[in-house]
C-alpha cells in the first residue's frame, strides 16, 4: 500500500493503540473475515507486529479501524500511482522491485459506479491469490538465488 484516500470521518473511528485487536483475535472474528487461512495468517501476523512491536505501522492500525467499522477498499482495476519511492534514501524499498512497481496507467472516464455498493468476496479472493502468489514467486526466487539470474 503506497497511500490512501479517506475522508475526515474515517478518521474519527481510527485507534491507534489497536485496543480491541486482543479481543478480536482471542473471539476468533478473523476466521470470519478472511475464510481464507492464508490470508487470515498472514493478516493477524502483521496485526502482531503492529499491535505488539511496531508503534509506527500506522496502515495497519488504518486496516483494523476498517474492518471494525465495516469499512470497504477500493482496489482499482489499473495502477494509478507511480512509486518514486525505490533507493538508499528510502525507508524500507532500497532496491526496486518489479513486483511494487507497476507503471501507472490512465482511467477511463466517465467512471462507471456500481448500482450498490457491498463487498465483493469474489474480488478479494482474486486478490488474495495474486497478493500470495506474487509474494511466494518473489521468496522462492530470492531464496534460489534465481533472482539474481533473472533480473528481479
Amino acid at each position: 500500500m503506497w497511500g490512501w484516500g479517506s475522508w475526515r470521518r474515517g478518521w474519527k473511528n481510527y485507534d491507534p493503540k489497536m485496543s480491541v485487536y486482543p479481543e478480536l483475535k482471542k473471539k476468533g472474528y478473523f476466521s470470519d473475515l478472511f475464510p481464507n487461512k492464508y490470508e487470515r495468517k498472514y493478516i493477524e501476523h502483521i496485526m502482531d507486529v503492529a499491535y505488539n512491536k511496531n508503534p509506527n505501522a500506522v496502515d495497519v492500525r488504518w486496516l483494523l479501524s476498517s474492518i471494525i467499522n465495516n469499512g470497504l477498499t477500493v482496489v482499482p482495476n489499473k495502477n494509478l500511482v507511480n512509486n518514486i519511492g525505490f533507493g538508499s534514501c528510502a525507508t524500507h524499498t532500497k532496491k526496486s522491485d518489479s513486483f511494487l512497481s507497476f507503471l501507472p496507467q490512465k482511467i477511463e472516464f466517465p467512471l462507471k459506479h456500481p448500482p450498490f455498493i457491498i463487498r465483493d468476496r469474489v474480488a478479494d479472493e482474486r486478490y488474495t491469490k495474486w497478493l500470495f502468489w506474487n509474494r511466494l514467486k518473489k521468496q522462492i526466487l530470492s531464496k534460489t538465488g534465481l533472482n539474481r539470474i533473472l533480473g528481479k
